[in-house]
């Protein structure tokens, strides 16, 4: 409805609307724009907007700050999406050699964007280790955080693992890859218990979207033969639980607690069900067989059995 309007047009400035009329049309094209990016990677759909069709400028950046650092986000997580989750791209014949190229590219895109946060939403290097260190957290970072900086850093890593995912199940150095992941679910962990979990509300997708691309990434650590990591991305699984519990009191969303439980079963049948040696002799193959299987909240279709 928002393309059938014209609102992704510049052409619209010409059409005899004040400065504030054509100002809120454009914070509503680029709302509508941020939902088509998070929902259609959230469920792995195909997205309604062309970027190739949109010459609408941003809204002014002074008065949205933060509005429009989710824009440039929802750019990034538009090219990852089209890139790495189109069917076509799945069947080239050298798509493992293309995937760690699209990889390599979105994460430079991502720091970039990171980067660029201003300082009041960028979480440090320094910030991000206090977070672990053992005691009371410093009231001026737990403030950071619930400002905004924690949000911030909590979408750039659900985009960090939408791409790192595709890599543990094409990549020969997976084991790395799954450690990367895991330091980045910790990070998420911790930000979640640090942070006003009501803030997440303002966009119920985009929590949606950190929740089925931080699953997907933990079934498969689950599946590692390693046992301390999978041990801990069964125990990331239990928090996000208590994390998404307390949302759902407060929304009234359909509860996805029995999901992560029955990925918790199965997770923990299958580091069970052969020998260590058996799994990490099969694990290669059998997660190239499901890197077309993970994306999205409805991955777990093509995955569970049919008992569930």
């Amino acid at each position: 409805m928002a393309q059938d309007l014209g609102l992704h047009r510049s052409s619209f400035q010409n059409q005899g609307l004040s400065k504030a009329e054509f100002a809120g049309r454009k914070r509503l094209w680029w709302s509508a724009y941020v939902i088509d990016r998070f929902v259609s990677a959230s469920v792995s759909r195909p997205m309604t907007i062309s970027d190739a069709d949109c010459d609408l400028e941003y809204p002014d950046e002074a008065e949205y700050v933060e509005f429009v650092h989710t824009i440039k986000l929802s750019r990034i997580v538009g090219e990852a999406h089209k890139a790495l989750r189109s069917p076509k791209f799945q069947q080239l014949p050298d798509r493992k050699a293309r995937t760690e190229n699209t990889c390599r590219y979105i994460q430079q895109r991502l720091d970039e964007w990171r980067n660029d946060l201003p300082p009041q939403f960028r979480l440090t290097d320094k910030e991000l280790e206090q977070m672990f260190q053992p005691g009371l957290l410093d009231p001026k970072l737990k403030s950071k955080l619930n400002s905004g900086a924690g949000q911030f850093h909590l979408a750039y890593i659900t985009v960090c693992l939408m791409t790192k995912k595709h890599l543990m199940c094409t990549a020969s150095y997976y084991l790395e890859i799954a450690r990367e992941c895991q330091k980045l679910i910790r990070e998420s962990v911790y930000i979640l218990s640090s942070t006003h979990l009501e803030s997440l509300l303002y966009s119920w997708c985009f929590s949606s979207f950190f929740l089925s691309e931080a699953l997907g990434v933990i079934f498969l650590i689950c599946r590692i033969s390693d046992p301390e990591i999978a041990s801990e991305a069964r125990g990331f699984c239990e928090s996000l639980k208590k994390c998404y519990g307390y949302l759902e009191k407060i929304t009234g969303q359909p509860s996805v607690i029995p999901y992560i439980e029955v990925l918790l079963d199965i997770s923990s049948r299958a580091s069970g069900s052969s020998s260590q040696d058996a799994i990490q002799e099969n694990q290669k193959l059998e997660y190239d067989s499901l890197a077309e299987s993970i994306d999205g909240i409805e991955w777990g279709g093509s995955v569970f059995p049919s008992s569930y």
